[in-house]
Order: structure tokens, then sequence, then C-alpha cells
């Protein structure tokens, strides 16, 4: 009885560290990797940001004032981008950026003018966290964090939890394979 309280606290110690694991992982990556990148222009240079709606999963529309005080306004998925006349609806999201998003943005844009931080709706993961940054030249910059998601977080750890199972059976056998004959193990 003894040594099958001892095979199962040895087995229970490898599943938790395995799941443990997994669930550090998957938290603590995407807050190391972010991707900046300059989009594509509006008709011309922006001088503020207007606001930014949110419409589906993961769509946003973001609202610039040009030089010319006209409002442009465009969808923002992708790589999908087409500035028109126009603006967002009136209870657009307006939560300026953080200030570790914009140092990242500073370092490739420059000077930053405006810069605002949304986050668009997810289907099963919460979308990145994006930042849209009006430059002193007038050029519009993105930074696109991706955030931790739960139901990623759980399947992970379920998987690595079996797996740490695995390790721990494999971690017995080898141990009693490898035990004198008068060891009970």
């Amino acid at each position: 009885m003894r040594s099958l309280i001892s095979h199962m606290a040895i087995l229970f110690r490898f599943t938790i560290a395995g799941a443990f694991l997994a669930v550090l992982l998957s938290f603590a990556l995407p807050s190391f990797s972010y991707d900046r990148r300059l989009l594509p222009s509006p008709p011309v240079a922006a001088e503020k940001i207007v606001g930014v709606e949110l419409g589906g999963l993961y769509q946003a529309y973001i609202a610039i004032r040009g030089v010319d005080g006209n409002t442009y306004a465009s969808p923002i998925l992708g790589s999908n981008i087409a500035w028109e006349l126009g603006s967002v609806s009136d209870d657009a999201f307006d939560q300026p950026c953080s200030r570790r998003n914009k140092s990242r943005l500073q370092a490739v844009a420059g000077d930053i003018i405006d810069c605002r931080e949304f986050q668009a709706f997810g289907e099963w993961c919460p979308s990145a966290m994006q930042s849209i940054a009006v430059s002193s030249t007038g050029q519009l910059w993105e930074l696109n964090t991706p955030q931790p998601c739960v139901l990623f977080a759980v399947q992970v750890a379920v998987f690595f939890g079996v797996v740490g199972f695995i390790l721990g059976l494999v971690f017995l056998a080898i141990r009693r394979l490898f035990a004198s004959p008068n060891e009970v193990v």
C-alpha cells in the first residue's frame, strides 16, 4: 500500500508539473511577441485619430482626421485597408495607448502625435491588442500584441498533463527496472 501511494504521488507530481509548464508557457509567450507595421497611407497625411469602432469578429474601423480637415475611415482587417471619406459612430472606442506600446511604436515611427489602443472581439480567444499611432510625419503605424487565450491554455495544460503522467509512468518503470531485488519500489 505504501508503494502504491508513493507511485501515485510521483505520477501526480509529474502530471501537475506538465500542466503547470503548459499554462505558464501559454500565458507568458504572447506577452513577449508583438508585430509593428506601417499601415497604408490615407489620401492625405493624418493629424489625429478621431475614433475606433469595433465591428464583428476580429474587426475594427478607424477614423482619422487628415491635414486637409476631412475625416477618413477604413476597416483595419489584415492588409485590407481602404480609406474613404467618412467617420465611425459617435460612441467610438477612445482609449489612449499604454506607455509600453507607445514606446514600442516610437522605436520605429519616431515622434508620435496621437495613439489609440483597442481590442476587437474574438471568437474563441481574444483578438490581439492593437495600437494605432499617428507619427509626426502623418504616417499611421499599427502594433499588434497577442493576448493569452484561456481555452488554448486549458487544452495545452490537459495535453501536457497527460504527457507528464506518461513520463511519470516511464520514470516508475525505469525505477522498478533498476531497483535491487531486496528494495521495495
